[in-house]
């Protein structure tokens, strides 16, 4: 994995509202069993082979079964605020199969270290309220609309 998280001029990153500490309950096997996260991917447009951003990717429930649908020639920017849940994404992804396509990227959401119309989809599940509690909100939209592809999508979970 090739971790983008090199100090760049901008903003400081956002505090998350959720604790690090707590990333627990995020990955528990309950919480798997009641989402097929599969399905929710491809409602969203997800495809093999996507170039991928998931916004506040926490410690990786959704990201690592993502990573298994876009496959080896996909590409996935795992994006958090938090060093500590991007320490806890990585060791989750170090035990799947496409972890090589996986880039954790620690920034802020209104600040992404992409190119212009570099990702086919934009994926969010359950950040939106953090985002909006940070003040972020119109700015993401902007730093969204810059990143995905034209006739990209975005694809969100509330």
């Amino acid at each position: 994995m090739n971790r983008l998280d090199a100090p760049r001029p901008g903003p400081t990153l956002p505090r998350s509202p959720f604790p690090a500490w707590a990333a627990f309950l995020l990955t528990l096997p309950g919480r798997a069993l009641l989402t097929n996260r599969r399905r929710t991917f491809e409602s969203c447009g997800i495809r093999p082979g996507h170039t991928v951003l998931e916004l506040g990717a926490g410690p990786g429930f959704w990201t690592g079964e993502l990573s298994d649908l876009l496959g080896p020639n996909g590409r996935l920017y795992a994006q958090e605020v938090q060093p500590a849940m991007l320490a806890r994404l990585e060791r989750a992804i170090a035990r799947r199969r496409h972890r090589g396509i996986v880039a954790p990227l620690l920034a802020s959401s209104d600040d992404l270290p992409l190119e212009d119309a570099s990702v086919d989809v934009v994926f969010a599940a359950f950040v939106f309220e953090e985002i909006e509690a940070e003040g972020l909100a119109d700015a993401t939209a902007a730093e969204l609309a810059r990143v995905v592809k034209e006739g990209g999508a975005l694809g969100f979970r509330e």
